[in-house]
């Protein structure tokens, strides 16, 4: 039930699903009206800076939920679903902001620490060990109050709230071979996710190099940890934004012949994944909803979608898998799809 107050129930965007959504071989997006009628409801939530974000996000899920289902169809063996947005969303996701003057904000933090030894001539005896290490705290808690605490307390920052962060997962009903024994099992895998994050702004934030969490770290989570993907994709809708992103997982850690201690520096790896915004041709492809259309997205969408996407290697001697696209024509790397 609507409050007035709250805004809508968070499962209450189902009521807005009272539709057969059609496939992406039977309609185009942007002839379905009651995918357009969601579109510009959602995109209208932020003409209005005082809308509920409960409301916004209420129309999300719906156009989410929406679009993938006509990219992704059952008939494709294709299901889409809500999905938690994982451990790094618990707390909600905060940014911090680049200073207004665009020189971005103070990172060199102070290294350290004050000096607390006795430079007394007249000092009778050395301190015991309580006393330095008493000392010592009083040095961190200095450090802490007049350089870390006072460095975090000038910072601004953009605040995502938990509630305000959704996800869904389009999973894929996979036919796997035992490449020893031939034997044909069948298995839900993820394919890609859509992650939801509802900010209002009228351009997007400038952001500050400082710092160490993107917005697109809540895909990267998902695909890596959740999927086991190895190459994929997936999408943010954030605010009025649409982002799509390419993921590699990168390789396992393989040691060495020999002994884990007898493992050089120089020999270990950066295995760490990698996520970036896709390109179209030369575009990037992002996009603001409030200046595009529906088309947009079907380009957009009809590019990803026919993407391959390649899952971890589960077991010893297994070799990674790869899975068929949507069956979309990918129509086109034309820059004026975005």
């Amino acid at each position: 039930m609507t409050n007035d107050t709250t805004g809508p129930e968070p499962n209450e965007w189902r009521n807005l699903i009272d539709f057969e959504i059609p496939g992406p071989t039977q309609n185009r997006i942007s002839d379905v009206f009651q995918i357009q009628a969601l579109y510009t409801a959602y995109v209208k939530t932020f003409e209005d800076v005082h809308e509920l974000n409960a409301t916004r996000m209420h129309y999300a899920k719906a156009l989410a939920f929406a679009i993938l289902t006509h990219y992704y169809p059952k008939s494709q063996g294709f299901t889409v679903a809500p999905t938690s947005p994982g451990p790094i969303a618990k707390h909600g996701m905060n940014f911090i902001l680049a200073a207004d003057d665009g020189s971005d904000i103070w990172t060199d933090m102070p290294t350290k620490k004050p000096n607390t030894k006795n430079k007394s001539k007249k000092r009778r005896r050395a301190p015991t060990q309580k006393e330095l290490e008493q000392a010592n705290k009083v040095a961190k808690a200095a450090e802490w109050n007049h350089g870390v605490l006072g460095y975090a307390v000038k910072l601004r920052w953009d605040q995502v709230q938990p509630e305000d962060i959704a996800a869904f997962a389009v999973v894929r009903r996979s036919e796997m071979v035992d490449q020893y024994t031939g034997e044909v099992t069948y298995k839900w895998r993820p394919h890609t996710y859509l992650a939801i994050m509802i900010d209002n702004f009228d351009s997007l934030p400038r952001f500050s190099a400082a710092n160490v969490t993107h917005r697109s770290d809540i895909l990267s989570e998902a695909l890596c940890r959740q999927g086991s993907i190895q190459e994929g994709y997936g999408m943010l809708l954030y605010g009025p934004r649409l982002e799509f992103y390419g993921f590699e997982a990168g390789e396992r850690w393989v040691y060495p012949e020999g002994e884990v201690g007898d493992v050089e520096e120089e020999e270990t790896r950066d295995i760490e994944p990698r996520i970036q915004v896709l390109k179209m041709g030369a575009q990037e492809m992002e996009m603001d909803l409030r200046a595009r259309g529906l088309q947009a997205v079907d380009g957009a969408f009809r590019y990803v979608a026919s993407r391959k996407v390649v899952y971890r290697a589960e077991e010893k001697g297994e070799e990674k898998e790869g899975e068929e696209a949507s069956d979309i024509d990918a129509e086109g790397e034309d820059d004026d799809m975005l």
